[in-house]
């Protein structure tokens, strides 16, 4: 099975603001089948990060500051928390082991669990602070790199 190469042009991320709306207050339309889809290519999509920018502006600012220093608290308190976790996970598991003396088995399956643990305690760390859309950026940033095909269109033809 062949696909198509996509053009430049077209290629859109996955996870790029919508420019379309589903209306699911709408009449079924019986006669054609079809869920009626409004598009609002006139409003510029909303700035998900405005919040932190407007913190940021003014470097050195208390608002700077205060935002950065929430930021450092977040990323500790995810990565303490995901190594609590992941710890007892393995043992339930019944891979037991130590990242220095092995067996491998111990080390990927470490691996394996620690990324997606750490993305998923981030985001809830994240939003009891109020500060999902930042980190939401920074995970959809963080995963494109070893997953590019999840978070933008790919083809055969662009390795």
């Amino acid at each position: 099975m062949s696909h198509a190469p996509v053009q430049g042009t077209d290629r859109q991320p996955l996870l790029a603001p919508q420019d379309t709306v589903v209306d699911i207050h709408a009449q079924h339309d019986h006669e054609h089948d079809h869920v009626h889809v409004h598009t609002r290519a006139s409003e510029a999509p909303k700035d998900r990060l405005q919040h932190h920018r407007a913190m940021v502006q003014d470097r050195f600012s208390f608002n700077w500051w205060f935002e950065w220093i929430i930021i450092i608290i977040v990323f500790s308190v995810t990565g303490s928390s995901t190594m609590m976790v992941v710890k007892p996970l393995m043992k339930a598991l019944g891979i037991t082991g130590t990242l220095g003396a092995g067996p491998w088995s111990y080390r990927i399956a470490y691996v394996v669990l620690t990324f997606p643990l750490y993305s998923c305690m981030l985001l809830l760390v994240s939003s009891l602070v109020c500060r999902r859309p930042y980190f939401e950026h920074l995970l959809i940033r963080m995963w494109s790199r070893p997953l590019p095909c999840l978070f933008r269109r790919c083809s055969p033809s662009h390795n």
